[in-house]
This record gives C-alpha cells, sequence and structure tokens, in this order.
C-alpha cells in the first residue's frame, strides 16, 4: 500500500494540524455506512497503490469507541464486525488491519481498510527515497 508523493504530502500537512483523534470526531456527511458500533468511512487520505493495483475505493471501517486494537473489540461487536467484512470482502475489497505493534500504524484508533482496485496490474512501480513515494505506470 502506498500514496503518490502528492498524497503523502496531503497527508502529512494534514497530520501537521491534528489536535484531537480524527476518527472520535467524525463529521456525519463521511459515513457511508453505521452500525451499533462502527462507522465505514471514504478514507480522504487513501492510498493509491494496492497491491500493485491503482485504487478506485478506499474506505475505512472504525469502531465508534477508541479502542487501539482488534484484540479490545467486545465479543458483542465481533459479529458486527465481521458481517460489515464479509459483505464488502463479497463485492472485491481486500481487507487490511495492522498490528498495534506495527511501526507503520499512523493512528491509535483501530481501523481496518477496506480497498478495491482496478483489478489492473500496473507494468512498473518504482519507488525513491521512502517507500511513499512512487512512480507508476
Amino acid at each position: 500500500m502506498y500514496r503518490t508523493k502528492k498524497s503523502e504530502d496531503r497527508y502529512q500537512q494534514y497530520r501537521k494540524t491534528e489536535s484531537r483523534c480524527p476518527f472520535c470526531t467524525l463529521s456525519g456527511e463521511r459515513i457511508i455506512e453505521e452500525t451499533k458500533s462502527f462507522y465505514l468511512i471514504k478514507n480522504i487520505y487513501g492510498y493509491d497503490i494496492w497491491d500493485r493495483r491503482k485504487v478506485k475505493i478506499h474506505l475505512l471501517l472504525i469502531s465508534k469507541n477508541h479502542i487501539a486494537a482488534l484484540q479490545e473489540i467486545e465479543k458483542d461487536m465481533v459479529q458486527e464486525y465481521t458481517d460489515i467484512l464479509k459483505k464488502y470482502s463479497e463485492r472485491g475489497f481486500d481487507i487490511f488491519t495492522r498490528a498495534t505493534v506495527s511501526l507503520t500504524k499512523s493512528q491509535p484508533h483501530f481501523h481496518t481498510h477496506l480497498i478495491k482496485t482496478t483489478g489492473r496490474l500496473l507494468k512498473s512501480v518504482h519507488f525513491n527515497e521512502d517507500p511513499y513515494f512512487l512512480h507508476f505506470s
């Protein structure tokens, strides 16, 4: 999963302005779907590339309560969580959640990425200096 330099710069600029958890202060227009325990939103700082394919849609499944890890999901939340993942997996979305100890995890609020690509494999992907800066064709 990668962003172009332009996308990564935009995301890093946003991160500098963050004063609170952005997932605890969601606005209604970003919410696509809502259950008792979760919000599904469009990721406004989504990835551009996933598995060497261009990303078409990047959603985030976010717990309403501020929890840090999958291990903190309560039993009554598990069915909701898996039902949403199953529904979007059947629609062709890849599903990705970072471990709590992941060095690349940028938000402490538990969330899962749901990513749909164009399906076409890119001919080439070139990384410069940092894996988030790339050129592709």
